[in-house]
C-alpha cells in the first residue's frame, strides 16, 4: 500500500520544518525504545545506528533545501508499507 503524505509547495522555511518534524518522529521513537530498557544490547546498538543515519540524512536534506536558489520548492513524500510477519536470523 502506497501513500502520500506530502503533495505541495511549500516557502523553504516550511519545508525545512516539515522535513525536521517527519524525522524528529521517527528518531524520538528509537529514542524512547533505549530509554524503555527491554532491549537487547543488539537491538539497542541498532537504534543507535538507525538515530545516526537519521540524523544525517536530515542534515544532507536540510543543506539541499538551504541551498535551493528559489524560495518556494516542491515537496512530494509517499510512504510504502508493506504488512508481513519479521524475518528472524
Amino acid at each position: 500500500m502506497e501513500l502520500s503524505i506530502i503533495d505541495g509547495n511549500f516557502p523553504k522555511q516550511d519545508a525545512e520544518r516539515i522535513v525536521k518534524d517527519i524525522f524528529a518522529v521517527k528518531i524520538l521513537y528509537h529514542q524512547n525504545r533505549i530509554q524503555s530498557n527491554q532491549l537487547t544490547v543488539d537491538e539497542r546498538l541498532r537504534s543507535e545506528t538507525r538515530i545516526q543515519e537519521l540524523e544525517n540524512n536530515l542534515q544532507k536534506l536540510l543543506n539541499k533545501i538551504r541551498a535551493y536558489q528559489e524560495q518556494e520548492l516542491s515537496i512530494r513524500a509517499h510512504i510504502e508499507l508493506s504488512i508481513f510477519a519479521p524475518i528472524t536470523q
